[in-house]
């Protein structure tokens, strides 16, 4: 399992939850996405969204001295393998000359650098992934054609996202 987070600099934050399959096949079966959300409520939500907990670590008396933890209580919460973000949130805050992402690992969502392809060809490679394939077959007819990715449009906020990425598609090719 895995996470992918947009912290929506300028858009809502998004998180994606997704499976990868042994075949190498993407499903997608969970989205969030909410405006207004600090670094600290939104690492809380993704986790708990994954039925996970946080536990606080304190190292010091200071009231900044603690970080927390992201614990799989129970076997009914997921085992996220790794959880990327977009390459941004790893630039440097001018401010406290620290990373952005320190912030979100502080609250307990360690995240790693997402792929650092250009808009286009992220578009490009997305596209790929949904292109049928004659050698693969779909998931519950068992025959080709199949795909990459599959969306489970019946789950939390996937059927939104996948209303979002279309319009957006449809945006920038109209604008060329």
């Amino acid at each position: 399992l895995y996470r992918g987070l947009d912290p929506g600099w300028d858009h809502p934050t998004s998180c994606t939850w997704a499976l990868l399959t042994r075949a190498n096949t993407w499903f997608i079966y969970r989205n969030w996405a909410q405006a207004g959300v600090s670094v600290g409520n939104r690492c809380a939500k993704i986790i708990e969204l994954s039925g996970n907990t946080r536990r606080e670590i304190r190292w010091g008396q200071g009231e900044e001295d603690v970080y927390y933890e992201e614990i799989q209580k129970d076997n009914e919460s997921e085992c996220i393998i790794a959880t990327f973000a977009d390459y941004h949130v790893f630039e440097t805050d001018q401010v406290t000359e620290r990373p952005y992402s320190s912030n979100y690992i502080r609250e307990g969502l360690v995240i790693q650098r997402s792929i650092t392809y250009s808009p286009k060809a992220r578009g490009q490679r997305f596209d790929q992934l949904l292109e049928p394939s004659l050698v693969r077959a779909h998931p519950i007819s068992k025959k080709p054609p199949g795909a990459k990715v599959y969306f489970l449009i019946n789950e939390p906020g996937v059927a939104e996202m996948l209303e979002m990425l279309e319009n957006l598609f449809w945006a920038r090719y109209s604008t060329g």
